[in-house]
């Protein structure tokens, strides 16, 4: 792969990522008067789990985007709740990836 395409690839990632992280913050406002998506005392991460299986068949039967929008949400929570107190330590190492990998290109 060129450099060309391999920057229109990331050009590519870059927008469906961005979409789809739109599409998620959108729903998460949509259901703002739901509390515990950061607290698992009021939302557990068992119970997380399962709606997320739920949402799963149910997508797989109906094909709904805000199914798939609901599961992503889910699984951000879990990420959240498991490396919220890391992000910034999480972000740091993927922008130090993304530069070595540019730099090494």
């Amino acid at each position: 792969m060129n450099l060309s395409e391999e920057v229109e690839r990331k050009r590519s990632i870059n927008k469906a990522v961005t979409a789809f992280a739109q599409a998620m913050v959108s729903r998460m406002y949509e259901k703002i008067r739901y509390k515990g998506w950061d607290d698992p005392k009021l939302l557990s991460n068992d119970l997380l789990k399962v709606q997320m299986q739920a949402d799963l068949q149910t997508d797989m039967i109906n094909q709904r985007e805000s199914k798939m929008i609901d599961i992503a949400n889910r699984a951000m929570m879990l990420w959240y709740r498991t490396y919220g107190n890391q992000i910034l330590k999480y972000q740091k190492h993927i922008k130090q990836t993304i530069e070595r990998k540019e730099t090494d290109a």
